[in-house]
């Protein structure tokens, strides 16, 4: 892993990475700012959708709009967090983050872990350190953080790559509490479904509808779904078919908001509502 960027501020602080699961990609590390030195650190990674025609590369995707609501949302929801947004090509095809395994995955989120423990170093310290891998007090390399909750969300295209990684599993598997799905749920419902029963983990499906939306509602329920089972795997290979009853998952909300708007209006409400943060 290599720092490329970093600054930090009243706003929180924000890291561009060179990761460590790819040269050819790169990785945003964003903290809040009610982000405290701590041992662990809730994390949500966020896919994007495609930025086809918006934006010719990864930093200019950084300060597009959605991005930018995106990131103000996160922050005014007032909890200490890490948003985590991986370079996923400007199709949002995921390219090296869900090409393989695992690995890619688990690999984000050391590196994510580290740059928490980076930041929570210098916050000890009172001051922006030349070296934060370093403990201010004693010299020795810091040592990352834990993970405390896990909750993968995506918008648009980037829900491909999110329904990638859900397949593809994870070592973390047990610290995942939750999926947003910010309009990113296209033809994958009964899967996620079946993996929902499955996991235990609460998936929430806020869609647009319209003529020419291809964002399902499938996902729709007024009740909580409380599985009969839960397992820590958030591998699931070849689950068993569920056809949805009336009450399977987190209700589903239809927004008439803009499709590129959807990220910025509701992250921030599902930050608020969390149990789990």
């Amino acid at each position: 892993m290599i720092v490329k960027k970093a600054r930090s501020g009243k706003n929180g602080s924000e890291a561009l990475l060179q990761p460590s699961a790819t040269k050819r990609r790169e990785l945003l590390v964003f903290l809040t700012a009610s982000f405290k030195p701590a041992n662990s650190v809730n994390v949500i990674v966020y896919y994007h959708g495609h930025y086809v025609g918006k934006t010719e590369n990864f930093k200019e995707f950084r300060d597009h709009y959605t991005s930018s609501e995106l990131i103000a949302a996160v922050q005014d929801a007032g909890k200490a967090l890490a948003l985590v947004v991986p370079d996923l090509g400007a199709n949002a095809d995921g390219g090296d983050w869900t090409s393989s395994d695992k690995a890619a995955f688990d690999s984000l989120i050391k590196d994510t872990l580290l740059i928490a423990a980076y930041r929570s170093n210098e916050l000890r310290s009172g001051n922006t350190l030349e070296d934060p891998s370093k403990d201010f007090q004693t010299g020795k390399k810091v040592e990352s953080l834990e993970l405390g909750a896990l909750i993968l969300a995506a918008h648009s295209g980037g829900g491909f790559a999110m329904r990638r990684v859900r397949d593809l599993g994870s070592g973390h598997a047990k610290n995942l509490k939750e999926v947003w799905m910010l309009d990113s749920l296209y033809d994958d419902a009964k899967r996620w479904v079946s993996w929902a029963a499955l996991s235990g983990v609460a998936v929430h499906n806020i869609y647009t509808k319209g003529p020419d939306s291809m964002h399902a509602p499938y996902l729709n329920s007024s009740k909580i779904y409380e599985p009969a089972r839960k397992g820590e795997a958030m591998l699931i290979k070849d689950p068993p078919p569920v056809e949805p009853p009336n009450n399977y998952l987190r209700p589903a909300i239809e927004s008439s908001v803009n499709h590129h708007h959807v990220p910025g209006k509701f992250i921030g409400g599902l930050i608020r509502k969390s149990s789990n943060l």
